[in-house]
């Protein structure tokens, strides 16, 4: 099994590991993820510390700001992402990409949103 940490997975090791301080790596964490984790059933193991890293954040817990990787997201209405995802449901939703670009051309964030879904390899080049 192969060890990871995503943010909830980091909320429960902040909170029960790394408590006071301050710009803890993700390098500690993860080796402290490697020491704890269950190796006979990870998957459960993992799925749990998701749940419980939910759980933590809801009830106000959530220390990601220890993190020294962790960054807060920028707002997601009118942003790039808003617009990619825009583009990738409409894909998927089986509209042409030709129609997309009619449809979506005069935003602002259009073309730079296509351009990164095309290099990132989720959208064929025209």
């Amino acid at each position: 099994p192969t060890a990871f940490v995503e943010t909830n997975i980091r909320t429960v090791y902040f909170n029960h590991f790394f408590a006071g301080q301050e710009r803890v790596a993700d390098r500690d964490v993860l080796a402290l993820v490697t020491q704890t984790m269950d190796k006979e059933q990870p998957r459960q193991w993992f799925w749990a510390l998701m749940d419980y890293g939910a759980e933590l954040k809801a009830a106000g817990k959530g220390q990601l700001g220890t993190s020294r990787h962790y960054t807060r997201q920028s707002r997601f209405a009118g942003s790039l992402r808003q617009m990619r995802g825009e583009i990738v449901r409409r894909m998927a939703q089986g509209q042409p990409l030709s129609v997309i670009t009619q449809e979506l051309r005069g935003d602002p964030r259009f073309a730079a949103a296509l351009s990164g879904l095309q290099k990132d390899g989720l959208v064929p080049r025209a």
